[in-house]
């Protein structure tokens, strides 16, 4: 299928506009429209507070740029003004994203250097806004080309009589391009958690090549467009559970694909159990080195692990747990040991699913424990390495797979063309180029090379 001649894509571009094309393309709008759970469709807005809101404003704020949300719905349009917005601060790079679990939108901004998120919804009875919650990064450097991209997590907590219940939680992931902060010029990602009615951001940005781990040195770096440079991608997966990110490595002249999967919710529950049970038991032990406090906590620790899973993978893990506790180095804290042994435990839970070693898995822990003793945490996942074919300068978009295994970049070539190459395998596919002329535009042919990807 990915080997389909152009001429389909003209078939399916003419479809596109017989059709009306509904709905602004993903890569054209950019994240400013969405669709909701109901028919609802949302769009954000920027503009002077007089020209989006007629009738009695504050006095002098006329003038002031802001944020509003409208609300199309059977075939009436509500206009919110996104709370935080209404100063004299501007706001840019505005983006929406649906938390699937409650069906609520929620609008991302920046201003003054910092990323904020308010989420718009049923708050009890009644449709209302979130408080809004600042999201994690060096409020010193400059950000630009941010992306936003959603996934569900099944996870699991003790109720008020202490019985094991399912939750969902939706993450928000946010990538984009920031400069001179303390880090220097970086590829960042940072996210939040969406809980109910509740937002816990990450407790951090972080680097997105840092992430990625380390790769062997590239001998001939091949040469990176500027514009690829500064936009990472970040996509939705197909299940809804997972994210891509995408990004060029620029001193290695690379593009890398990253996925961000959820923990199995039972694993990750007795890892935070676990780590809370060692947390409590040091409480009432003071002064006790982390090897003794490890043996007081065995036979809780095993029994919780039991509870919530099959007895032999229980206690397979439990003392995977322990003797990386017990093992710790005796100068680190408590807390150190226990957040190494927690780390040890959800990675070697995984390489038991996927059959690996626990070598190849990366816990990637958002945010602590503090909020109720559950951690936020995802499994990070090294798809890919590709040294980039030539390409020329300019305007370049790159697109990514749902699974974050394929991905393409793509062009124009003046009025006349969109020119684009796929991966494959390892590499890179020849060079394909998509006329342009009544039938396609070069919006058209650009949502077209993205849609290819849908599949993959």
């Amino acid at each position: 299928m990915r080997r389909t001649a152009s001429f389909i894509f003209l078939i399916a571009a003419s479809v596109l506009v017989l059709l009306g094309a509904a709905g602004p393309a993903r890569a054209v709008d950019d994240g400013k429209t969405l669709l909701g759970s109901f028919g609802e469709v949302y769009a954000v807005k920027t503009g002077p507070y007089g020209a989006l809101f007629v009738g009695d404003l504050p006095d002098g704020t006329a003038n002031f740029p802001v944020l509003a949300l409208d609300v199309l719905k059977d075939g009436k349009t509500t206009r919110l003004l996104v709370p935080g917005t209404g100063g004299p601060e501007a706001e840019t790079d505005a983006a929406l994203a649906l938390d699937t679990v409650g069906n609520r939108v929620y609008v991302v901004w920046q201003s003054n250097r910092v990323f904020t998120v308010a989420g718009f919804g049923a708050q009890g009875d009644h449709l209302g806004w979130q408080e809004s919650v600042e999201l994690a990064g060096d409020p010193a450097s400059t950000k630009r080309n941010a992306q936003l991209a959603t996934s569900v997590v099944r996870s699991q907590k003790l109720d008020d009589e202490g019985n094991t219940v399912s939750v969902s939680r939706t993450f928000l992931h946010l990538v984009y391009f920031e400069d001179g902060g303390a880090a220097g010029p970086r590829l960042a990602y940072t996210s939040a958690a969406i809980e109910g009615t509740t937002v816990v951001p990450s407790a951090q940005a972080f680097d997105l090549r840092a992430l990625a781990g380390n790769a062997p040195a590239v001998a001939d770096p091949a040469n990176v467009p500027g514009s690829l440079k500064q936009r990472p991608v970040a996509r939705r997966g197909r299940d809804s559970d997972n994210v891509g990110v995408a990004f060029v490595d620029d001193p290695r002249g690379e593009l890398v694909t990253l996925e961000l999967r959820p923990i199995a919710p039972d694993l990750h529950y007795f890892a935070d159990k676990a780590r809370a049970v060692i947390i409590e038991t040091g409480i009432h032990n003071p002064g006790q080195p982390v090897a003794s406090i490890a043996e007081k906590a065995r036979a809780v620790i095993i029994e919780t692990g039991r509870r919530c899973m099959h007895p032999v993978v229980a206690d397979f893990l439990s003392n995977t747990f322990l003797d990386n506790l017990a093992g710790a180095d005796a100068s680190l804290s408590l807390e150190a040991a226990v957040r190494g042994a927690w780390a040890h435990l959800i990675g070697a839970g995984i390489a038991l699913q996927q059959g690996s070693s626990p070598s190849v898995v990366h816990v990637l822990e958002l945010a602590d424990t503090e909020l109720d003793g559950s951690s936020r945490a995802l499994d990070l996942r090294w798809v890919s390495r590709r040294v980039l074919p030539p390409l020329p300068d300019g305007d370049l978009k790159l697109y990514l797979s749902p699974r974050a295994q394929e991905a393409s970049i793509a062009w124009s070539v003046s009025t006349t063309a969109v020119r684009y190459r796929e991966t494959q395998g390892g590499g890179w596919d020849p060079q394909r180029s998509l006329a342009l002329g009544p039938t396609l535009t070069r919006d058209q042919a650009l949502r077209l090379v993205e849609q290819r990807l849908d599949e993959q």
